[in-house]
């Protein structure tokens, strides 16, 4: 089941003997409400803790997959625009190719696809005092930390939580770009 989840680019639980199926990285609550976005400022993180970091490893103008067509037994491909602005000189070049061949199903494969690795471009990790009502899967904003992360929605992908005598409670934070 999670490698079904990850390849629709989904998260998935079972909650009182019923399966929740939510769509990864959009800070959305089951029923599609969406979650209030938490702005954290430089007065909150502490001090050197903040890291992040832009990556361009994962810049395809496209990404490519397969489906096997069963009504004429052949295998079909499906491309999906991933980001205009990568560079690609010759074919395959700036391509991102799906090796699992997929059901009718494929678009949506690709789809994921493309938003994960747009979502993975920026991520960042941080040390905030408090931050108690923090948990994985909610949307955060800096404000006056950093030029490239301030304004721009996150989606936390893991939060810990450490409470010590000098310290109080402290809360480690890991997110991604929100998906669009």
């Amino acid at each position: 089941m999670c490698n079904k989840a990850a390849r629709h680019g989904a998260l998935f639980t079972i909650k009182n003997g019923v399966l929740v199926w939510l769509e990864r990285g959009v800070g959305q609550t089951a029923d599609g409400t969406q979650v209030a976005t938490e702005v954290v400022g430089p007065t909150s993180l502490v001090v050197g803790s903040f890291w992040m970091s832009e990556t361009d490893v994962d810049h395809f103008a496209t990404v490519k997959t397969y489906w096997q067509d069963r009504a004429g037994s052949t295998r079909q491909e499906i491309v999906v625009d991933a980001d205009p602005e990568a560079e690609g000189e010759g074919e395959g070049e700036g391509e991102h190719v799906l090796r699992d061949p997929y059901g009718s199903r494929a678009e949506v494969a690709a789809a994921a696809a493309v938003r994960e690795m747009l979502r993975g471009l920026v991520t960042f990790s941080c040390s905030m005092v408090s931050g108690a009502g923090l948990m994985a899967g909610l949307p955060i904003s800096f404000s006056g930390v950093r030029p490239l992360v301030d304004g721009r929605v996150s989606i936390l992908e893991a939060v810990k939580h450490t409470y010590t005598k000098l310290g109080g409670l402290l809360a480690v934070l890991n997110g991604k770009l929100k998906a669009d």
